[in-house]
């Protein structure tokens, strides 16, 4: 869930929905990989390693990702308009998050 990564990004590492739809899922071994990459490069900088520095730079997309967050951030620090529904004012939070992740991971228009 994008939003759980708003107060932390950089310590993000969000993984594509798996819809049981019976496709082949390559979603754990992409995360296997990534985690192992990671914990390789730390290993190689020492006991005061960075490990959420390593994990942004090896994700593409990562600062637009964290842009976007930002933005994200700023609209819940705010009351919503008083003539837009609650409900409304969640719903473009919602799509926004979805937009933010679907631009990290590469998605298409309908992935999630």
């Amino acid at each position: 869930n994008p939003i759980s990564c708003i107060l932390h990004p950089m310590n993000t590492l969000l993984v594509r929905d798996w819809l049981g739809d019976g496709t082949d899922d390559s979603e754990l071994a992409r995360v296997s990989a990534m985690l192992d990459d990671v914990i390789s490069g730390g290993a190689a900088e020492g006991p005061a390693c960075d490990y959420a520095g390593l994990l942004a730079r090896a994700t593409p997309r990562h600062a637009q990702f964290c842009e976007l967050l930002q933005v994200l951030q700023k609209r819940f620090e705010v009351k919503p308009e008083p003539e837009v529904p609650l409900k409304d004012a969640f719903k473009e939070a919602w799509d926004e998050a979805c937009n933010a992740k679907r631009l990290l991971l590469g998605l298409g228009p309908d992935e999630v």
